[in-house]
């Protein structure tokens, strides 16, 4: 369920070498982002699926040190254990990654509620309770949030309500935290990054929609991992990849919302 990041990175937006870094995501989750930044020599936490998967990939990869954490990020508590290892073991926390979920893909009124809970406490909840909990930390480093969302938070996607309404909700606390910093303390130095994902090809992902999508191309998981770190380095607002998968398809919901519907509505199968 779980995977948080965070990195130290210099005055210009670029990683340091040698910083802490937490990377999102386990053995099959956006293409191990640890790696890129095990490339450099950086020391590594994560929060790992297969913990001693990932951490030996980070050790091939140059890492200098790697930490693994297990935690269920639905239980408040998990979180700020989480919170206080990435504190422990890396001294600080300059940037933090959210791009942990739960996969759901199913109809809606066949789900039962207890599913359609968890689902959010997850997706939602749990990055709402990170970021709560990691805000003084984010003050003193100056730092950056980088949250991992979809195009189902831009658009309506049948077959996966509860996961639309995680990552819609997203995008709303990133917007309004924003807006907050800003009024609250002028020149706090944060900054908050999503990042608007289409199809990817990992495995969790290939799993819970395989027979069900028609069509739609999968962008590969490594060059999704760099887009993500890039953008967080660059601390720019929104991220959007691959764009041409993307952007361009939200650009036309606002203006054509009936007939983007329907070209939505055929991708998807109606299988059970």
């Amino acid at each position: 369920h779980t995977h948080t990041h965070t990195s130290a990175s210099s005055p210009d937006g670029r990683p340091r070498d040698g910083a802490g870094v937490w990377p999102p995501g386990g053995a099959h989750c956006c293409g191990c982002p640890q790696r890129r930044h095990a490339e450099a020599g950086r020391p590594v936490a994560h929060v790992p699926r297969a913990l001693t998967q990932v951490a030996a990939a980070a050790f091939k990869e140059g890492a200098l040190d790697a930490f693994a954490c297990p935690a269920d990020l639905a239980k408040d508590e998990d979180c700020a254990a989480l919170i206080a290892f990435a504190r422990e073991k890396l001294g600080g926390i300059d940037i933090m990654v959210l791009n942990h979920i739960k996969p759901y893909f199913g109809s809606f009124f066949d789900t039962p509620l207890a599913e359609v809970r968890a689902v959010l406490a997850v997706n939602l909840l749990s990055y709402v309770s990170l970021v709560h909990m990691s805000i003084a930390d984010l003050r003193a480093s100056r730092g950056s949030y980088v949250v991992v969302s979809s195009v189902a938070g831009k658009i309506g996607i049948p077959k996966v309500a509860p996961y639309c309404v995680a990552k819609r909700g997203l995008h709303a606390m990133v917007d309004s935290l924003r807006l907050e910093l800003d009024l609250l303390t002028p020149g706090h130095g944060i900054s908050l990054t999503a990042c608007v994902l289409g199809n990817i090809d990992t495995e969790s992902a290939k799993e819970v929609t395989r027979g069900h999508l028609r069509g739609l191309p999968r962008a590969r998981a490594d060059q999704t991992a760099k887009a993500v770190i890039t953008a967080g380095a660059l601390r720019v607002r929104e991220m959007y990849f691959p764009f041409l998968e993307t952007w361009p398809g939200i650009v036309l919901h606002f203006f054509f919302p009936r007939l983007m519907d329907k070209a939505v509505s055929m991708t998807v199968g109606t299988g059970q």
